[in-house]
């Protein structure tokens, strides 16, 4: 039987960075979406999603401030982990504090896309459309410009 399903963006070299920040800020996943088509085979999103951040990380890498939030994340887990495995009422308030503090300083490092776009564009010296530049074109003005 013939399913409807959606074509997919599948790599940093044709998702639009607009959609990689959006995806990014809100988990929708929808904005991978290319075209309709019909199909016999019917991607999940998920998937698809996973392979574009794999081909991410191995291609452009992380910066060093995105790789202490994750081992910060790292080790929340772990404190919460240990505490389900031995409940002790001053590390759950430990426990939130950490949170409480990495959503503050998440939030006061977080930069609106739109600005990063203007500054790269500014950097470039012409106007860089996030809906029809990819991913991969715009880290490579980006690490163009900072050497």
């Amino acid at each position: 039987m013939l399913t409807t399903s959606y074509k997919y963006h599948t790599s940093i070299e044709t998702l639009p960075i607009d959609s990689w920040f959006k995806i990014n800020k809100t988990n929708d996943l929808s904005l991978l979406k290319r075209n309709y088509l019909p199909s016999f085979l019917c991607l999940k999103p998920e998937i698809v999603w996973t392979k574009i951040y794999d081909e991410f990380i191995e291609r452009i890498g992380l910066n060093d401030e995105f790789k202490s939030y994750l081992d910060t994340i790292k080790r929340i887990a772990i404190m919460q982990c240990d505490w389900v495995i031995s409940p002790n009422p001053a590390d759950k308030i430990r426990i939130k504090h950490e949170i409480r503090e990495l959503e503050e300083k998440h939030e006061a490092k977080t930069i609106e896309y739109n600005e990063i776009i203007a500054k790269v564009s500014k950097m470039q010296g012409f106007r860089i459309d996030p809906k029809k530049v990819s991913v991969f074109e715009f880290y490579g003005y980006l690490k163009a410009n900072n050497g």
